[in-house]
């Protein structure tokens, strides 16, 4: 019940340090690099995201220019589901849009979010991306490792996967 003045006071007390502090450098730095973000998780794991995103942004965001969304990236939500022809469309979206992963403008990120690491669409969805994020980085190793975060619980499937990935501890979030 005290959780939003738990993360406050904890920021405020440990900076960058705190989770607050760790989201919010996750956030600036996927704002830096990329240009589209998608977000895998089912349920909770992507209501609050889906909430926030449907209340602050302009119902057509991801139509705006970069400067229209004051330099955000665009979001695409996924793994909330088994509609392949959904998610086909957005990889299909991504290697036609993403082109150039020396570029912020062509680039994207990943936010994926499951506490165990092993619900079954989030997986599925992961497994497909992950796929094609590594092809699209693989001459770019170090950028792939900035722009994938996971939020995941310790030890979890997920929580592996980012370990080998080699994915930064401060991409890495406990849940």
């Amino acid at each position: 019940m005290n959780l939003p003045e738990d993360l406050l006071a904890a920021k405020k007390k440990e900076k960058t340090a705190s989770v607050l502090g760790r989201v919010k450098q996750a956030a600036d730095r996927l704002r830096k690099l990329c240009d589209r973000v998608v977000l895998l998780g089912i349920g909770g794991s992507s209501m609050g995201t889906r909430a926030l995103f449907g209340a602050l942004c302009d119902p057509n965001h991801n139509e705006l220019t970069r400067g229209e969304r004051r330099r955000a990236p665009r979001i695409y939500f996924e793994g909330d589901n088994v509609d392949s022809d959904s998610f086909r469309s957005l990889v299909e979206l991504l290697r036609a849009k993403c082109t150039d992963p020396t570029r912020t403008a062509t680039r994207y990120g990943i936010i994926v979010l499951s506490k165990s690491g092993t619900t079954l669409e989030t997986s599925a969805a992961l497994r497909i991306l992950r796929r094609e994020a590594k092809q699209f980085y693989r001459e770019h190793v170090d950028v792939y490792r900035q722009v994938v975060v996971a939020v995941t619980g310790d030890g979890s499937r997920l929580w592996q996967i980012a370990q080998q990935d080699e994915l930064p501890p401060e991409n890495v979030f406990s849940m």
